[in-house]
């Protein structure tokens, strides 16, 4: 449908017309349901589709739109929850908004008041923005600074209407679990099955510099780099040995003196007792003795 004709439809329509816009280049569940929940806000949906030319523009990446406009809009016109499509070549919908003079304007969640194209125009005739709310825009809020009160405060200033029971829940629900999982930053840890030994040392009145934090009755982190935090620890009178990552004890003995890279220097028979340990790129060995498989 070209815009001429979206207009004498627009004139004939008596109840309340709702619009939304998009690339729709990749449609997939969520676009669907954002069309569905604008449906039912209204006797009829427009949806308005980028241009080729002007979804080149939006800088979504090289060779997008990858459906060519028609492919595009006729894929969203099959859907059950739209009236009507069409195609518009400007960067922004306004000039379609302001010609359709739409009830009701949708966006999805990821938009704000200011950065809805139309919005102005929408309310200043006394139609209605409506946003679209999910988990994750409700966390975004969170992330930033705002608590479930103020959000709750703030909706209820900004709805011309009651708010929704369910989106009242969803900013309960959301920020319920918000920060249940919790993720920091720790330069070392220090853990004993001695839990006493543990709590003496995060209590040391010189242990103060050390950053020390208590995760677990057997775990501490610390702030401290492990190269620094490890002779500080044994200042203090502890005797603490280094872990390697896969929870093995790491102990470099005196007479271990020959560092090998057994992936560059062929075939080796390594003695028992070596230590191996497996770094970024060929195996590295330190041993005290080899013996070549070429020399027996």
């Amino acid at each position: 449908m070209n815009r001429t004709e979206l207009l004498a439809w627009r004139r004939q329509r008596g109840g309340p017309v709702v619009f939304t816009n998009g690339v729709f280049d990749l449609l997939h569940p969520g676009h669907v349901e954002i069309l569905e929940a604008a449906r039912g806000l209204g006797d009829a949906l427009v949806v308005g589709v980028n241009s080729d030319a002007s979804a080149g523009r939006l800088g979504k990446g090289p060779g997008r739109p990858v459906q060519a406009a028609e492919a595009r809009a006729r894929v969203v016109a099959a859907l059950a929850a739209v009236d009507r499509v069409v195609l518009f070549d400007e960067d922004t919908p306004l000039s379609l908004i302001e010609s359709l003079a739409p009830d009701v304007l949708v966006k999805g969640g990821d938009y704000t008041r200011e950065s809805i194209v139309g919005a102005d125009f929408v309310e200043s005739r006394g139609g209605a923005t409506v946003y679209r709310f999910t988990p994750t825009s409700v966390r975004r809020a969170l992330d930033t600074g705002w608590t479930a009160i103020e959000l709750h405060e703030f909706l209820g200033t900004v709805s011309r209407t009651p708010v929704p029971q369910p989106l009242s829940y969803l900013v309960d629900d959301t920020a319920r679990t918000f920060g249940s999982i919790r993720v920091g930053h720790a330069e070392a840890f220090v853990r004993a099955d001695d839990e006493a030994a543990l709590t003496e040392l995060l209590h040391h009145p010189k242990a103060a510099s050390l950053g020390l934090r208590r995760l677990a009755p057997t775990v501490l982190i610390s702030s401290t780099p492990i190269d620094v935090l490890l002779p500080r620890l044994r200042e203090l009178g502890v005797a603490p040995v280094v872990e390697s990552p896969d929870g093995t004890v790491h102990v470099a003995r005196p007479d271990l003196h020959r560092l090998l890279d057994l992936g560059r220097q062929g075939a080796q028979r390594v003695q028992a007792g070596s230590w191996v340990e497996r770094g970024a790129g060929w195996p590295v060995c330190l041993i005290t003795q080899v013996t070549s498989a070429t020399s027996r």
